[in-house]
């Protein structure tokens, strides 16, 4: 692990205890702006790192409370790593670059994930929806599933009980694999038998943005929603609710800032808020034949030209 990397780990510190507050992948951003090489900190005192590089003597004294954790968390990321969880970082080569593309300083500047790296690379697909369905959305959601597998691809989602996990049983079903963005730290998720044994099979990377044990918020079932956005070549919304729900700010959040293709089932079963979503500039779908085809739109229509999130890491 390089210097940067280690820098935003413990400046996040999402691994170690301490007293200090952290600091949030926003305002890395932030400060990145002020240390071109974050790696800076581990040379320099607080009053330097005000002196030299203009920071608030709070920001400074935070900084320099972090970095005695330095060691701390050296020993907790090979600890991670040998339970085969990969700590990735902005400044590492494996880290999805779609994140930092598409999501700008929206993105975590870290995420732990476990299982086929390769697949965070490959085209994905993403299925969202709600987790208290109608029958006829999972029979969309399981053929949205094995379409995308048929052409290839990967099917990425939530992990949530309904619409995810339906899109992603489909998909393994198929013979194919899946990436699962979770809303809970990596370690709890991966206590599942079942994501446990995909992950050893090859067949998932499994992915979070959030520390190790970080326990299962609405927030954090929110936050994530972006990176499956972010990740996929598009996203089929299946089923949402009307102007409320994860399902749908997820959707709104990301056609607002334009972090990818959000497509929409219109057809058979669609609910008041996929209509409403497609009101709000989402591209509807109600032929499922659309999912078979081969000619199927792979170019993102998302781009964000938000100057906020332009250039992060130049």
């Amino acid at each position: 692990m390089n210097n940067e990397s280690l820098a935003v780990l413990v400046l996040t510190n999402r691994l170690v205890t301490t007293s200090a507050k952290s600091f949030s992948s926003r305002e890395i951003w932030q400060l990145r702006e002020r240390l071109p090489d974050l790696a800076v900190i581990f040379e320099s005192s607080a009053e330097d790192l005000s002196k030299h590089f203009g920071l608030r003597p709070a920001d400074s004294a935070r900084i320099a409370q972090l970095t005695e954790n330095a060691t701390a968390t050296t020993f907790a990321i090979e600890q991670l790593e040998e339970s085969g969880i990969k700590v990735l970082t902005v400044f590492d080569d494996l880290f999805p670059s779609c994140f930092v593309e598409r999501l700008g300083s929206r993105s975590s500047v870290f995420v732990l994930a476990a299982g086929d790296l390769g697949l965070l690379t490959g085209t994905s697909r993403g299925i969202v929806g709600s987790r208290n369905a109608n029958a006829d959305a999972i029979e969309v959601a399981n053929l949205a599933g094995h379409a995308a597998i048929s052409r290839g691809e990967h099917v990425v989602s939530g992990l949530a009980k309904g619409i995810d996990r339906a899109g992603m049983t489909a998909a393994i079903e198929s013979g194919g694999k899946v990436i699962g963005i979770s809303s809970e730290g990596i370690r709890r998720t991966i206590r599942g038998a079942e994501v446990r044994n995909l992950i050893h099979e090859g067949r998932m990377c499994l992915v979070s943005p959030f520390g190790p044990d970080a326990r299962f918020t609405v927030g954090n079932a929110m936050g994530r929603n972006r990176f499956i956005y972010a990740l996929s070549a598009s996203t089929l919304v299946v089923a949402s609710d009307d102007r409320k729900g994860g399902t749908w700010a997820g959707a709104e959040e990301a056609l607002k800032w334009r972090f990818g293709q959000v497509d929409v089932w219109t057809g058979h079963g669609a609910t008041n808020g996929n209509h409403e979503l497609v009101a709000l500039g989402a591209s509807a779908v109600s032929d499922r034949d659309y999912f078979w085809k081969q000619d199927f739109d792979a170019s993102p229509s998302g781009v964000n030209h938000d100057p906020e999130q332009l250039n992060l890491l130049d």
